[in-house]
């Protein structure tokens, strides 16, 4: 996988989960059947997808909701 600046829009956790699978935002999009400007939004962390949207992103990267989008780890508290 890529180096990524840390300050990078492309260093946050759904951007790298994309990344390491090497796949392009538009290749995102289209599973979602959304236009690339709104999933690089997402990305980016300039928009949030409705809860049904970010659950299907989480199934589609294999993650939690929780991960992809809040960089937080699953499991339960300590």
């Amino acid at each position: 996988m890529a180096r990524l600046h840390p300050y990078s829009r492309k260093n946050t956790p759904l951007a790298r989960a994309r990344l390491a699978r090497n796949w392009s935002q538009d290749q995102v999009a289209q599973l979602l059947g959304v236009p690339k400007a709104t999933y690089a939004d997402w990305e980016g962390g300039r928009r949030e997808p409705n809860f049904k949207t970010a659950a299907t992103i989480a199934r589609i990267f294999g993650g939690t909701i929780e991960e992809l989008f809040l960089g937080e780890k699953g499991g339960p508290p300590p």
